[in-house]
């Protein structure tokens, strides 16, 4: 069983237009602390079916004052060491997201059936998010 990672987000109150909505956002997690320095906990499981959410968040916070990125305990606060981590938990939704549209497509060739057939790109971006 591959372990789950956890990925942390933390960053202080400030004066960003975007705050408000970030933390907003936030609250749509399963482990977000409020206060002084707000803190988003979460998995990337949970990254990937809330990825708009977690893709706005990172971009937003990443150059605020004071703010870090966790990766399995590793806390990284440089520009470049965020955005790498980013990179690789986006490679990775898009690795998933490409196996389970093949394995859907295994399915479709297994079962001709009218209806597998109709099932668009669209629907299948559904069925993954």
């Amino acid at each position: 069983m591959i372990p789950e990672r956890d990925i942390t987000i933390e960053f202080k109150n400030n004066r960003s237009k975007y705050l408000r909505e970030v933390i907003s956002l936030c609250k749509e997690f399963n482990e977000f602390s409020p206060g002084e320095v707000n803190s988003l906990r979460t998995t990337c499981d949970e990254i990937y079916s809330k990825w708009d959410q977690f893709n706005f968040i990172f971009w937003k916070t990443i150059d605020w004052k004071g703010s870090t990125l966790s990766y399995n305990g590793c806390t990284l606060g440089s520009h470049a060491d965020k955005t790498r981590i980013f990179y690789a938990v986006q490679q990775n939704r898009l690795d998933h997201l490409c196996s389970v549209i093949e394995e859907i497509r295994s399915i479709r060739m297994k079962y001709p059936a009218k209806q597998f057939k109709d099932i668009s790109t669209k629907d299948i971006m559904q069925i993954c998010n």
